[in-house]
């Protein structure tokens, strides 16, 4: 797992060799969002299992949300920003030559249901996560 700007370009090279058996020169930019997604779904699986061992350890209350509709938006750069990582992502990308709002762009909208309570959701589980707070939704 990656924990500064050199072990990310690193890592970001080796994934789209693994994954896609091309250099990043080689790449497209599907496939460079493809393998920054893969990055940080494994960077946050190591840290939501950390969060929930803690959790247990300590007994601490959970909050569990359920709803039909849960329109979250676009979650790279709130996942990115949460997990504390944002800017060395940002800057080893642009050290690989490549511009994160790119690949932010391509992003589509997650949204499932019509609105309100979705939204109203998704606001509270984003709020769980920018302030390190247990919970699942």
């Amino acid at each position: 797992m990656f924990n500064n700007k050199f072990d990310f370009k690193r890592d970001f090279s080796n994934k789209m060799v693994e994954m896609y058996g091309r250099s990043l020169e080689q790449s497209h930019i599907t496939e460079r969002y493809m393998v920054l997604g893969e990055m940080v779904r494994e960077y946050a699986s190591t840290h939501w299992k950390e969060s929930k061992e803690k959790a247990a350890q300590v007994g601490a209350k959970q909050m569990f949300y359920f709803s039909m509709e849960f329109l979250m938006g676009r979650m790279l750069t709130s996942n990115l920003m949460n997990l504390g990582i944002y800017d060395y992502v940002k800057t080893g990308l642009s050290e690989l030559g490549f511009d994160i709002n790119e690949l932010e762009e391509l992003e589509s909208d997650a949204g499932l249901g019509n609105g309100g309570l979705g939204r109203l959701a998704a606001c509270f589980m984003d709020s769980l996560a920018s302030e390190s707070l247990p919970g699942n939704g």
